[in-house]
Parts: C-alpha cells; sequence; structure tokens
C-alpha cells in the first residue's frame, strides 16, 4: 500500500466532499455539513532531512506499530464559493417517484 501524508489524505476528503456536492447541484433534497468527523492511524516519521511528517497507515490495528497513533478531526466545511458559508451536499441518486 502506498503511504498517504495526512494533508494529502485532508485533501482529498475535501476533493471527495466536492464533487458530492457537484453531484447535487440539481437534486431538491439537499444536505447540509455542519462538521465532518475524521479518525485517522497515523505515525510519526522523520525524513532524512530531519523534518518530522505524519503518514496515514491502514485501519488494520493488527499490522500498526508502537509508533502508531489516532488523530482525530472535527472540522467545520466552509465553501469559499459561497462566501464561507456551510457547504451543501446531495445524493447523487435520483429517486424517480413516478
Amino acid at each position: 500500500m502506498d503511504e498517504i501524508g495526512l494533508a494529502e489524505a485532508i485533501d482529498h476528503l475535501r476533493f471527495q466532499l466536492g464533487v458530492a456536492q457537484d453531484a447535487g447541484l440539481n437534486h431538491q433534497l439537499r444536505f447540509e455539513v455542519l462538521e465532518v468527523e475524521v479518525e485517522l492511524l497515523v505515525e510519526a516519521r522523520r525524513e532524512k532531512t530531519g523534518k518530522v511528517d505524519f503518514k496515514v497507515v491502514g485501519g488494520d490495528a493488527k499490522g500498526t506499530s508502537a509508533n502508531s497513533h489516532k488523530v482525530k478531526l472535527k472540522l467545520n466545511v466552509k465553501d469559499a464559493a459561497l462566501g464561507g458559508e456551510r457547504a451543501v451536499v446531495a445524493s447523487s441518486k435520483h429517486l424517480d417517484m413516478e
């Protein structure tokens, strides 16, 4: 499995939330994102440069080392395109009720 940096994981989460938001633009029912809670298992690693970096490790606790730590983030999602308002997401599935 490729290693993923903590910043890259959060960036991908941001991207996926944007995809969900775009998919729901033309739907009647929409959901306001109040908060996103993410729990990641990370390891702190010192690079050759001496810099410490956090890498997200797999979710299987059996394969983790003593250097693994849980990081729990609560993120309030704001949409810059809406002037900093909360993001709104709708389901990408459209139910035809006819």
